[in-house]
């Protein structure tokens, strides 16, 4: 669904998070998501936040969430439950299966939501912000869903010292999701055009592959 076709997109006309009248809390949610993904946590302040929400409260995010981090860990709980799991069942899968794995999720919920691409960017943000409580909700909302992946790594990846891989693995967490949320941005980068006319899925091949190689490069310990 298009933007502009539902309930949940931005207002043309206002500039505004257009949502039902009862659901002050989703549209805080989905302003707050937009403005820490642009500005950051710490960045965007709560009036800009209620502006977008069109909340006329000035006390909104308070009175819904307690405050600033409650309001970080509400947003995640919102991406999460909508987010489904990224690992392939199968445990034979090899380690480029399991980072496309990755990767198609990261498409899959830029374009199966219409503010996808925000919580991309959102996540983006919070991988990068050196808040202690922050950190802990990124623990929290994400420590099983990449223990899984890593335990399956370390399997896959036995002659990697196992520090190095979960090193190298984060990276390529980090790698994927800013991957795929500047896919577009390939097209108009110092190089010109690097995408050279190849699609969202074989982009995903390509970030699979550029993350595997990371994951199992011979990198020799300095001497």
């Amino acid at each position: 669904m298009a933007e502009a076709d539902t309930p949940l997109a931005r207002g043309a006309d206002a500039g505004r998070i257009q949502t039902p009248a009862a659901d002050t809390r989703t549209r805080l949610i989905l302003a707050a998501m937009e403005l820490f993904g642009e500005r950051g946590v710490e960045g965007a302040s709560l009036r800009g936040i209620n502006e977008l929400a069109d909340c006329r409260n000035s006390g909104a995010v308070h009175y819904h969430f307690g405050g600033r981090v409650q309001l970080v860990s509400a947003i995640l709980d919102f991406i999460t439950t909508q987010w489904g799991e990224s690992v392939p069942p199968e445990q034979q899968a090899s380690v480029i299966e399991i980072m496309r794995a990755m990767a198609l999720s990261q498409l899959e919920l830029r374009d199966n939501h219409p503010w996808g691409l925000k919580a991309l960017r959102f996540l983006e943000r919070l991988m990068m912000d050196q808040d202690p409580e922050i950190q802990a909700l990124w623990r929290v909302h994400f420590e099983a869903r990449l223990q899984r992946v890593a335990d399956r790594l370390t399997t896959l990846c036995p002659a990697v010292p196992v520090t190095r891989l979960r090193l190298r693995f984060m990276m390529a967490v980090v790698t994927l999701v800013h991957g795929v949320s500047g896919l577009t941005a390939l097209q108009r980068t110092a190089l010109g055009d690097v995408r050279g006319g190849r699609g969202d899925l074989a982009m995903i091949d390509e970030l699979a592959a550029f993350a595997t190689g990371g994951l199992l490069a011979d990198v020799a310990d300095p001497a």
